[in-house]
């Protein structure tokens, strides 16, 4: 079975460069895709920002090995601080991760998107669920609602459950093979890292050191 855990992020955008693309699409994004699909695409090139292709039609998740244009990277590092003007910007070093979150992919099909609020921080609950210790628990607790995974044997359940909200969009019950998440969160861990030198190329810039440890990791 191929897994894929696919870093994503969510970019920001200008509402002076954004008010103007109205109205919103009707429907949720993934029952009217194409309509949504084209409102991201115009954002996106309002705001000035390169092509970016997004991890599913319509969807709101950008794959983070297509930023490496510095000024791309710091505009949306400084629009995550609250604005392009630095008095509205909050100071880096008392910020969250990045938005967005982990994509879980089986055989080419998205099982699971980002929930409200996940951030790249996630990525440390995630390792959880591959450690020998791990029985079961809930993951992505950035963000709400939290999936939850239960180790059976050498596999992995997850499931899907929230009694105050759904997830959005629905995502599947599905059992993974823990030798193979294994795999996958290391190739995970491999993008992270080649972002994370972007990232710290814009220590310049932002006056910061270990600018990949606060923008993926959440570390002080």
């Amino acid at each position: 079975m191929k897994i894929e855990l696919i870093p994503v992020i969510e970019i920001g955008f200008e509402e002076e460069e954004s008010q103007y693309i109205q109205p919103y699409p009707d429907n949720l994004y993934w029952l009217n895709s194409s309509a949504w699909d084209e409102y991201f695409t115009q954002k996106v090139e309002k705001n000035g920002y390169k092509a970016y292709e997004r991890i599913k039609e319509g969807y709101p998740f950008y794959r983070i090995s297509q930023f490496n244009s510095k000024k791309d990277l710091l505009k949306i590092v400084f629009l995550h601080l609250g604005g392009l003007n630095e008095e509205d910007r909050s100071p880096l070093e008392e910020s969250c991760a990045l938005f967005g979150g982990y994509v879980l992919k089986l055989e080419g099909q998205i099982i699971f998107t980002p929930q409200c609020c996940g951030t790249l921080a996630d990525f440390e609950s995630w390792k959880s669920t591959i450690q020998d210790e791990f029985q079961e628990g809930y993951i992505c607790k950035e963000g709400h609602p939290c999936p939850k995974v239960e180790r059976i044997n050498e596999e992995l359940e997850f499931t899907f459950e929230d009694e105050l909200e759904g997830f959005i969009p629905p995502a599947i019950k599905s059992k993974v093979g823990r030798g193979e998440m294994i795999k996958a969160i290391e190739k995970c861990q491999i993008e992270l890292d080649e972002f994370g030198r972007y990232l710290n190329l814009l220590e310049e810039e932002l006056n910061q050191k270990r600018i990949a440890d606060i923008l993926i990791y959440e570390k002080e």
